[in-house]
């Protein structure tokens, strides 16, 4: 007689968490961090800094970081749920899919988050430091951000996790 938590169940990890769990935990780690540090660097492209005083210069990046968190989670589970299957993350043709939609729905978002904020509703304005990507008018600095930080999350929590064996 075997119960159920005396199986091994390669959908774990060591911790007995499920993979995907661990996965997820490592993502979003990553995109916190990598963001936090983003916006902060970042923070020079925009004019709200110079106008606006020093308990503002650590509120507006974490601010934008809890918002990149948000979006990173919500792109994560929009393509989980689109294109996911019940092998994500251990199946390397199954993560590297939704990877790769989750990276472009959150290039999306951002391209239209800051058209609609910075250029019409002008809740922010870009400082001679940012480059403005012709037609759009939105800066570059928070769509490049999006084209590394979250690629580098997932590759971070693959080779972290390890959940992903060579042969699948």
């Amino acid at each position: 007689m075997t119960f159920s938590s005396d199986t091994v169940d390669d959908r774990r990890t060591v911790r007995g968490d499920p993979a995907w769990l661990t996965a997820l935990r490592r993502y979003l780690l990553f995109i916190a961090v990598g963001n936090i540090l983003w916006e902060c660097v970042q923070l020079p492209c925009f004019t709200l800094w110079s106008r606006v005083g020093w308990n503002w210069f650590i509120f507006v990046p974490v601010l934008g970081t809890v918002g990149d968190i948000l979006i990173a989670a919500t792109s994560l589970v929009l393509a989980l749920v689109l294109i996911g299957d019940d092998n994500w993350p251990l199946r390397r043709a199954s993560y590297w899919r939704v990877a790769a939609l989750a990276t472009l729905q959150g290039i999306a978002y951002t391209a239209y988050s800051e058209w609609r904020h910075a250029v019409v509703l002008h809740h922010w304005t870009y400082s001679a430091w940012m480059p403005i990507i012709p037609k759009l008018g939105v800066g570059f600095f928070p769509l490049l951000q999006w084209m590394l930080i979250p690629p580098l999350a997932f590759f971070y929590t693959i080779h972290k996790s390890q959940a992903v064996p060579a042969g699948r």
